[in-house]
């Protein structure tokens, strides 16, 4: 359901007609329509009560536009269904943390193509629904490859990987969002400079930091004790340090996602002074693939470090 935002436009009510036919074909539909499950999700608690007042007979769900909210009832969702069912819930059925963790991951394979190159973010958000869920059952296929193709540190990895974004994304990111308070902003970069602003506008010189000189020396900073971490954990635990740096470089890459998404939802609340959706959301492709060639290049001084390239 799309929803009229100026004077004279209609709203879309697709989502309405769709539910309509949906909830028909369970009430009077043979198996297995009358076996229909219906999840509905609202960006806002009580927008979709706006359009459909009586909506009794499946649940509805608030995700606020975050996605680890949408992660979390969409997963309660198929718990609470399948936990009712005969069998009940699988062992292996997944965690909020465990999907939480998994999202970058995704997205950092979908961006790249067979051939190399990178899809932009417009591209996938403009993907046929087809396609893209192609591109979910090729990504789940790839999950059940054999153990082997796994190391034994890949769950270290990720583990370690989690939390040094977590603190990244608390300690230095979210700070950002008090640029416009009267405090201001003070943020310790790892080269030792300081980051100072406090009684000026989120423009210029100030927001090319944000985007360039910030996140340039952090990321660059734990690419390097991201990579020592593994190379010590190789050596503790007799290890082959080859397939363990490539986890390494991969989870770096993924957790870019989660800091990106983070700065952009700050970036677009400190232009839009407190209005986010008066000004439209930044796109960091570029500063993406500056930040991922940070990781490649050193993951490729790692690997000949290994004896893994000549």
């Amino acid at each position: 359901m799309v929803i009229a935002e100026k004077k004279n436009e209609i709203a879309r009510m697709n989502m309405p007609y769709e539910l309509g036919l949906d909830l028909g074909a369970s009430w009077y539909g043979a198996s297995p329509l009358n076996s229909k499950i219906l999840l509905v999700l609202e960006r806002k608690r009580g927008s979709v009560e706006k359009a459909l007042s009586d909506h009794a007979g499946f649940d509805l769900r608030t995700h606020e536009g975050k996605v680890d909210l949408l992660l979390r009832e969409v997963r309660a969702h198929f718990y609470s269904h399948l936990s009712s069912q005969h069998g009940g819930i699988r062992t292996d059925f997944p965690t909020h943390d465990e999907l939480l963790a998994e999202w970058p991951l995704f997205l950092t394979w979908i961006q790249k193509r067979p051939g190399g190159t990178l899809r932009s973010e417009s591209e996938i958000q403009h993907m046929e629904v087809a396609e893209f869920k192609d591109k979910v059952r090729q990504w789940l296929e790839a999950q059940k490859e054999p153990p082997q193709s796994q190391s034994p540190a890949y769950d270290l990895i990720r583990e370690h990987a989690q939390e040094r974004y977590d603190r990244f994304i608390q300690d230095a990111i979210t700070p950002w969002a008090f640029f416009n308070t009267t405090h201001g902003i003070s943020i310790d970069l790892p080269n030792g400079r300081t980051i100072r602003y406090s009684g000026i506008e989120f423009s210029g010189s100030a927001r090319q930091v944000f985007w360039e000189t910030f996140p340039e020396s952090c990321i660059r900073e734990i690419t390097k004790t991201f990579f020592e971490w593994t190379r010590k954990l190789c050596a503790e635990r007799k290890l082959s340090p080859i397939l363990p740096l490539k986890e390494t470089a991969m989870f770096l890459e993924g957790g870019l996602t989660r800091c990106l998404d983070r700065m952009a939802e700050i970036d677009r609340k400190l232009r839009g002074k407190g209005s986010p959706n008066s000004v439209p959301r930044y796109n960091p492709e570029s500063e993406r693939r500056a930040l991922e060639k940070i990781i490649t290049t050193r993951l490729k001084a790692e690997l000949r470090l290994a004896g893994a390239l000549a």
